[in-house]
Formats: C-alpha cells, sequence, structure tokens
C-alpha cells in the first residue's frame, strides 16, 4: 500500500546538519510516511549520510543525481512521490516529533487543502523546541488566506515557505516548482492558494528553520537576497490574472512590504540602492488609486515608500520589541 505521506529532502552539502534533519523525520510520532530524500550532486559526506538512512529505515528512499538546484531536486521526488499528502523540509532544519501528526489531524479535521504549522528561527542544531499552547485552527478560504499572506501583519510570516506545510498530493497533481532562486516557495505556494479551497493554519512551532552562514538565504549576503527576492515577486505578477481584483490589491500590498525591506537592506550598498531606485515607479504604479486597498494601508506604506525614515523607525522599533519577548 501507499504511505499516506510523502516528505521531499533535497540534500547539498549539509553533511554537518542532514543527520539532524533526517533523524527527526525518522523520531515522526506520525509513522505512516515515506521519505525521499534527493541528494542533488553532493560533492561532500551528505550522499553517505543519506545512504545511511535508508539502509537501517526502508522508509528513508534515496535518490542520487547530478546538480539541478534546489526547484530541480524537489520535482524529482515530486515525480516519485506515492503518499497522499505530500510535505517539504530542507536538509539543514530539523521537525518537531509531532509536526506530521498534527498536519495530517488538522486536514482531516477540517477537510482543508493544505495545513500550516508555525516556525522558529534558530541559531544551532541543539535548541529545543518551547512548549506550544493548546492547540487552535485558524480556517481560511482562498481570499482570506491571501489577505493573511499578503496583508496581516506587517511583519514577515511563513506563509510563501513550503516546509511547514502538508499539502493534498491531488492539490499538487503535475505542478512543480519553477526554476528561479530565490523565489521558488512563493511562485508555488501562489499556484497552490489559487487551487485550493481551504486552508487550516495551527498555532503550533514544530519546525526549527537554522540560520547557517552558507544557506541560499544567506552565502550572498542579507542585501543581494532581499533584491532577487523583490525582482522574484514580481515575476510572480503572472499569475494575477488568476486572482479577483481584492486578492491583486493583497498582492500589491506584499509587493510595496518587499520592496521597503529590500530598500532598506540595500540602502549601504550603492550598487543595488541603485537598482532599486529603478524600480520605485513600476512597484508604487497603482497602489495608491486601488479601490480594494484599504486607506489605512494606503497611508502607512505611502508614508514609508516616500520617507524611508519611517520605516526604518518601524523596523527598529518592533526588533526592540522582539528583544523582550
Amino acid at each position: 500500500m501507499n504511505p499516506t505521506i510523502t516528505i521531499i529532502v533535497p540534500v547539498y552539502n549539509v553533511e554537518a546538519y542532514v543527520r539532524k534533519s533526517l533523524q527527526s523525520i525518522g523520531d515522526q510520532t506520525f509513522t505512516d510516511w515515506e521519505c525521499i530524500v534527493v541528494d542533488d550532486g553532493s560533492t561532500d559526506g551528505s550522499g553517505a549520510i543519506c545512504d545511511e538512512f535508508a539502509a537501517h529505515d526502508p522508509r528513508f528512499r534515496v535518490i542520487h543525481q547530478e546538480n539541478k538546484g534546489l526547484p530541480g531536486a524537489r520535482n524529482t521526488g515530486l515525480a516519485v512521490a506515492q503518499g497522499r499528502y505530500i510535505g517539504f523540509i530542507d536538509s539543514d532544519d530539523y521537525i518537531h516529533p509531532d509536526m506530521y501528526q498534527v498536519l495530517l489531524t488538522a486536514i482531516q479535521q477540517t477537510n482543508a487543502d493544505i495545513a500550516i504549522v508555525q516556525s522558529r528561527k534558530v541559531n544551532n542544531l541543539d535548541e529545543p523546541f518551547l512548549p506550544n499552547p493548546p492547540i487552535e485552527y485558524c480556517i481560511m478560504n482562498r481570499e482570506q488566506f491571501f489577505h493573511h499572506w499578503f496583508v496581516e501583519p506587517f511583519v514577515s510570516k511563513w506563509d510563501a515557505l513550503v516546509w511547514n506545510k502538508l499539502y493534498k498530493h491531488e492539490l499538487i497533481g503535475s505542478q512543480r516548482f519553477v526554476a528561479m532562486n530565490p523565489g521558488e516557495d512563493y511562485e508555488f505556494n501562489i499556484r497552490m492558494i489559487l487551487r485550493c479551497n481551504i486552508t487550516v493554519m495551527t498555532n503550533q512551532v514544530l519546525h526549527h528553520w537554522v540560520m547557517r552562514d552558507s544557506s541560499i538565504c544567506h552565502h550572498d549576503g542579507v542585501a543581494p537576497h532581499l533584491y532577487k527576492v523583490m525582482q522574484a515577486l514580481e515575476y510572480c505578477g503572472i499569475h494575477c490574472s488568476e486572482m479577483t481584483e481584492k486578492e491583486r490589491a493583497y498582492y500589491k500590498i506584499d509587493i510595496m512590504k518587499r520592496y521597503l525591506k529590500a530598500r532598506r537592506a540595500c540602502k549601504n550598498n550603492r550598487k543595488l540602492s541603485l537598482k532599486i531606485k529603478k524600480e520605485r515607479n513600476t512597484v508604487n504604479e497603482g497602489f495608491l488609486t486601488n479601490k480594494n486597498i484599504p486607506l489605512h494601508y494606503k497611508v502607512v506604506i505611502g508614508l514609508m515608500f516616500y520617507c524611508p525614515c519611517i520605516y526604518d523607525a518601524f523596523i527598529e522599533w518592533n526588533e526592540f520589541k522582539a528583544r523582550f519577548h
């Protein structure tokens, strides 16, 4: 019989991290899963560690391939996935033993197409999971989820990422990741939300995102990464024709927020700062005249857009508050 869940793990030169990641999957309290581990042309000992797990637990299947990048590795896993539900884990992160049990229960109890748990940024592989409050569900239709993702709150969340989610396999179907980096998760999730009816989000923090200097998001530096993200989101606008007017307005708000974040990150990089300024009119086009964008967002984001010092003060205040929580 086919497993209930397929977990896809792309691996590339993470020998210091992959054992912890795969062990956290092996320790899941929900046991009816297969894990497709795609060794994407690693040149260190990562592939051997993956083979070690497969030799001791038949639920792990390892595919060795020439390097195709993160989207290509995930697509390799999707091509052979047999589970009724699909999850993705990055090979330098680790998960709580109950993560997939919580996600599966959430989907089954609410008949959702996608279930989501919360994530926490950590600095190393030894940080324990903190106690969670009693579980709560937030059930959203398509428009409600786009609003949650793109609009509320102003600070970033985990909605655009794939590794804290469980998807119905039938929802994904023949859809695959686009070969873009960064932004592949964001673009993929836009397509998934456009196809789904119900999304359920839990309040449980069950995923640890390890902040390592050599990761895809960090090795080029924060400023270039955020500039590339902003460019990727402009590409994702090709899906706007499938959105309602309200959803397109929410998407416009997110583009403006990402622009502000990228502009702040790039302000000490003259070359990138000049590129950001060239994007100014394109990003801002139609924002103030869009009837579906609430007035208070036009005022707040507009002020931050035209007065960078206001946005800087907002971010610094949020960072100050975060240090005391």
